[in-house]
């Protein structure tokens, strides 16, 4: 089921860009469509950052509440 969902975002990904490439081409000249390509890269190079930054907080969050929960189980000492 996953690799179906990934194929078809990946599917969804090349539709979409083909249409803002047509739309491109009907409001820009030819020669002006590598500004265009460029924009769409630095957008993707941000969201990636995003991703990766928002991924390592999680991570970290994680990590303190796993440390938190074994304080716990070494503070609790049956008698």
């Amino acid at each position: 089921m996953i690799l179906a969902l990934n194929n078809s975002t990946f599917y969804l990904g090349i539709a979409g860009g083909a249409a803002l490439g047509g739309l491109a081409l009907r409001a820009v000249v030819v020669s002006q469509l590598g500004w265009i390509g460029a924009a769409c890269i630095l957008l993707a190079l941000l969201l990636f950052a995003l991703s990766t930054r928002l991924s390592r907080r999680g991570n970290v969050g994680e990590a303190s509440m796993e440390e938190s929960v074994q304080r716990e189980e070494v503070m609790v000492v049956p008698e």
